[in-house]
């Protein structure tokens, strides 16, 4: 659909429900992967959260999904994909730690 702070926005039918919903996509190797990068993608999830407004689309949820888990289940053999798996891994694991303690000053 078009491209937003931090990522593109894409038009998705969910199989099960069958409505159409904004999916918006932000891939931190694009963006990069710091504390303050993780901190703002965080803070604008929990800001459309709260957000109630007739102009804006509603918030319905946000997920972490590393790129290694849609991939074709194939063993990783590759240096460089172990080794993008192993940050990715830590990065989820980092925002889990900044969430569960509200660590996002």
């Amino acid at each position: 659909l078009n491209s937003g702070s931090f990522g593109q926005v894409f038009q998705a039918t969910n199989k099960l429900d069958g409505k159409d919903y904004a999916v918006k996509r932000i891939s931190f190797a694009e963006s990069g992967y710091s504390n303050t990068s993780i901190t703002e993608v965080v803070r604008e999830v929990r800001c459309l959260a709260h957000m109630d407004h007739p102009n804006c689309v509603r918030y319905s949820t946000a997920w972490l999904e590393p790129s290694w888990v849609t991939g074709s289940g194939a063993p990783i053999n590759n240096p460089d994909e172990i080794g993008s798996r192993q940050l990715q891994q830590k990065m989820l694991t980092d925002i889990h730690h900044m969430v569960k303690t509200n660590d996002l000053s």
